[in-house]
C-alpha cells in the first residue's frame, strides 16, 4: 500500500487556480478536477465579472469645489497570474487604482462639467418602481 502524495481539488466554473510549488508558479488550473502535490499551495482567482463599490470619496475639482462621489466599478480579471503576483492584496490594489483614477479625473474638470457628465451618464429609462407592472415581453 503506497502513500498518497497528492490531493484532489475542484476548480469551479468561472474560476482558475494557481498551483505553487516551493514558492514558484507550477501551473494554472482551469475549471475541473485536478490532482496536486500535497506540498503545493493553491490560490483561486475569480475570472467572472465583479463589482467593487468605492466608499464615498470627497474629491476636489479644478475650480476648488469639493464633491462627494460614490463609484461602482465593474471589472474582470484577464490574467490571473499578473493579478495575484502584482500585489500582496490584489483587490486592495484595484480599489486604490480606482480611487486614484477618480481623483485624477475629477481634478481635471470643473464642478459644472462633472454635473453635466453625470447627467449625460444617467440611464435613459428610469428603473421600474415597486408596484408597477413589468413591461410586456416583445412579441416575435
Amino acid at each position: 500500500m503506497g502513500i498518497f502524495t497528492f490531493n484532489r481539488i475542484t476548480v469551479s466554473a468561472g474560476q482558475c487556480a494557481l498551483e505553487y510549488r516551493d514558492g514558484t508558479l507550477h501551473r494554472v488550473l482551469p475549471p475541473g478536477r485536478h490532482r496536486i502535490d500535497v506540498a503545493a499551495s493553491v490560490v483561486r482567482v475569480e475570472m467572472r465579472e465583479q463589482v467593487l463599490t468605492l466608499a464615498p470619496q470627497e474629491v476636489l475639482t479644478s475650480d476648488a469645489v469639493t464633491l462627494r462621489i460614490t463609484v461602482a466599478l465593474q471589472f474582470k480579471v484577464d490574467d490571473a497570474v499578473a493579478y495575484v503576483e502584482a500585489a500582496a492584496d490584489p483587490m486592495a490594489a484595484v480599489y486604490l487604482a480606482a480611487q486614484i483614477a477618480l481623483r485624477d479625473l475629477v481634478a481635471a474638470v470643473t464642478a459644472d462639467e462633472v454635473m453635466q457628465r453625470a447627467i449625460a451618464l444617467m440611464p435613459t429609462r428610469s428603473p421600474r418602481r415597486r408596484g408597477q407592472p413589468a413591461p410586456a415581453p416583445a412579441s416575435r
